[in-house]
């Protein structure tokens, strides 16, 4: 729910201040996609494990952020992303998720991967189309990352 308050915030005034708000939620959202997905994979997890994990993850999210913000330096920002895209699918297919899970989750990253090519290729596209940047399909492409696995989890509900 912060990731659109913070782009928003951002957007209204593009600096490298309100970056560092419109990055925090983004951190945020992938480490706790993470350790949900890895506390809801692996048998027998306990809950005070998943919460250290969780705590540990937030941390590093935050601190990737301020690691930016004080370095100029993305990497330890952009290793939390990757790493989620290596690990939850990882996890899923090692602790054998629910297909249709895996699936849903599939597809969120794929869409994701290509928010980010078009987020690189922001000015090519709007040098093509005239009409749309990348920036703006990535928001787009981002947004319906996330819907795709908010309606998974919705479905999984409704079954329980």
């Amino acid at each position: 729910m912060l990731t659109p308050v913070g782009s928003c915030f951002y957007h209204l005034a593009p600096d490298d201040a309100r970056l560092f708000w419109d990055r925090l939620p983004i951190a945020l959202a992938c480490a706790s996609l993470m350790c949900a997905v890895h506390a809801e994979n692996v048998p027998g997890m306990a809950k005070l494990r998943s919460c250290v994990e969780l705590c540990l993850a937030l941390a590093f999210a935050v601190f990737s952020v301020f690691w930016w913000k004080w370095t100029s330096d993305l990497r330890p920002y952009l290793l939390l992303q990757g790493l989620s895209l290596i690990l939850i699918p990882v996890w899923q297919m090692t602790w054998r998720a629910p297909k249709a899970d895996r699936i849903a989750f599939s597809l969120a990253m794929i869409l994701y991967v290509l928010a980010k090519i078009a987020e690189l290729s922001d000015g090519a596209i709007l040098n093509l189309t005239h009409i749309v940047s990348g920036h703006s399909i990535k928001h787009l492409l981002a947004a319906a990352a996330a819907t795709v696995i908010v309606l998974r989890l919705l479905q999984r509900d409704r079954k329980l």
